[in-house]
């Protein structure tokens, strides 16, 4: 019988690919087919099944389709942004699947290429070549921090606040202003980020970790 987290994720599954076929968004259907294939188990909480972030992310963005200049490229991205880096898949499989823009997308989004992990700051000039790797960034932060509560340790969660305050929302006050048409997109991830990133300090401080 399935547990009520799975029931859950098929129910937010269906609704994404509905949505997705509803616009004709096929590129982005293969990529969400080929993520869901490859991202198996659950997440680190050890209940929630692992593909849900991906899913989640896109249900994030789809709420903000009218504001993306090219929105299926983006939720592509979402699909395959950690396939790479995660070692579930190569650069030549996500090319010859979705084609050589979104595979430079993902590649943007990889930290971690060949067992080689970037530095903060070559990593984060390099999302802002691609508008769209620094949405997905941003959305993929978002999310980090939503659902961190039960899954990070609070070392990991000091972490990753210290990260999106020295370079996540730096990243995105830049993008901002390198692609003005997509001003409101930046604008809107980084008011909630900064939101989630104070509930996350005050849940550390309040548990005695700061």
């Amino acid at each position: 019988m399935d547990t009520p987290q799975h029931a859950k994720y098929t129910k937010l599954y269906n609704y994404v690919r509905g949505w997705l076929e509803a616009r004709n968004y096929y590129i982005a259907v293969n990529a969400l087919n080929f993520g869901r294939e490859r991202h198996v188990g659950t997440r680190k909480d050890n209940v929630t099944p692992e593909f849900s972030h991906q899913l989640h992310m896109s249900r994030f963005l789809m709420n903000l389709e009218a504001l993306v200049q090219n929105p299926q490229r983006c939720i592509a991205l979402i699909f395959l942004h950690d396939v790479v880096e995660d070692g579930l898949a190569t650069f030549e499989e996500v090319e010859r699947l979705v084609g050589q823009d979104i595979a430079d997308g993902t590649r943007k989004l990889s930290r971690i290429i060949r067992g080689a992990r970037l530095s903060d700051e070559l990593y984060y000039s390099g999302l802002l070549e691609d508008v769209g790797a620094c949405i997905v960034k941003g959305v993929d932060r978002l999310h980090n921090l939503e659902s961190m509560k039960d899954a990070f340790t609070a070392g990991k969660k000091q972490r990753y606040v210290e990260e999106t305050e020295n370079h996540t929302l730096p990243m995105l006050k830049l993008a901002r202003n390198h692609y003005p048409d997509h001003a409101n997109v930046f604008n809107h991830l980084r008011h909630v980020m900064i939101v989630y990133t104070q509930l996350v300090r005050e849940e550390l401080k309040i548990a005695g970790k700061t």
